[in-house]
Formats: C-alpha cells, structure tokens, sequence
C-alpha cells in the first residue's frame, strides 16, 4: 500500500484550519465560532475524513522520504 504526505492530507489541513479559527474566537474574544458548535462540527468533520481516508501518512513533506518511526 502506497502511502502520502502529512502537508497533502485533507485531515491535516481540517484540523490546521479549525485550530485556527478557535485560536483567532479567543485571540478577538467574541464567538467567531458559537459554543458547543464548533468542538462538535469540528469533531463530526474529523470522523467524516477519517472514514473516508484511503492511504496512510508515510512522510512529512511530498517527495522527502518516510516519516519518522515512533515506537
């Protein structure tokens, strides 16, 4: 099974973008992302790429290599 890289994963750039914008909610300090909603759509979008997701993470960067082993 081949694999892809970590920078060309949808979960990855989800979660980058969903961080952020909880970041910026409490950087500003009004709801940009109305509570509980965004832990939750957060949480369902995650599940929705996960199921979804063909391929696992074998490197960082396209083209670089294999990822790290981590034992």
């Amino acid at each position: 099974m081949t694999g892809k890289a970590l920078f060309t994963s949808k979960i990855f750039w989800w979660n980058v973008i969903a961080g952020g914008l909880q970041v910026a909610t409490w950087a500003v300090g009004s709801g940009l992302i109305p509570q509980p909603y965004g832990v939750a759509v957060q949480s369902i979008v995650n599940i929705i790429l996960r199921l979804v997701t063909t391929e696992p993470i074998t490197s960082v960067l396209p083209g670089v290599g294999p990822a790290p082993k981590t034992t």
